[in-house]
């Protein structure tokens, strides 16, 4: 499962449509009623909400910075799996509204790390009593948060990668610009 997981993300086109495969599987194979993806920003400090498919345009402005603690932030820093219930814990702004946006009543943080690097967290909502079922799946929830994190690594990587060609060809024209300036303005 975990081999094929790891081809299903490399075959998709763009980084929405992996980010899409990627909640869209951790619901298949989970069985979680929803699922989102907080990436980390590029300085490292906060974990910035991806909106995937329809309805979750409200993530785009969602943020959980990682110095104020709480469940999330700590599963991102630690690299470790966290069940968060809504029973029995003290939750933060932020976990109070993720459980609003998933709309269960326990959630799953599963970080996706790549290279000893925390590229953000998939948030799984389930029933509280599946909770048991997927601690004991926890192994193939870590496989399948390496797997993730790996096209998503790769996929960051090509998108920096077309940037920096853009930014060549951009400094190219600039100085070519600047030659035909510089004719033009020759006066022999």
């Amino acid at each position: 499962l975990v081999s094929e997981m790891g081809q299903t993300f490399a075959r998709q086109h763009g980084e929405a449509g992996l980010l899409e495969a990627i909640t869209r599987s951790a619901r298949i194979l989970f069985d979680l009623e929803n699922a989102l993806l907080l990436l980390e920003n590029p300085t490292g400090h906060a974990l910035h909400g991806v909106s995937t498919g329809e309805g979750q345009q409200r993530l785009a402005e969602f943020v959980i910075p990682l110095n104020k603690g709480g469940v999330v932030a700590q599963a991102a820093l630690e690299r470790k799996l966290a069940y968060i219930s809504r029973e029995g814990q003290a939750l933060n702004v932020s976990e109070e509204q993720l459980f609003r946006i998933l709309g269960s009543d326990s959630m799953v943080c599963l970080p996706l790390v790549a290279n000893q690097r925390c590229l953000g967290v998939l948030i799984g909502g389930a029933p509280a009593w599946q909770l048991q079922a997927l601690q004991k799946r926890e192994r193939f929830l870590q496989s399948f948060g390496t797997q993730a994190a790996t096209s998503l690594e790769t996929a960051l990587s090509e998108r920096g990668h077309a940037k920096r060609q853009i930014a060549h060809v951009a400094e190219e024209y600039r100085d070519a610009s600047r030659r035909v300036v510089h004719e033009v303005n020759n006066p022999l």
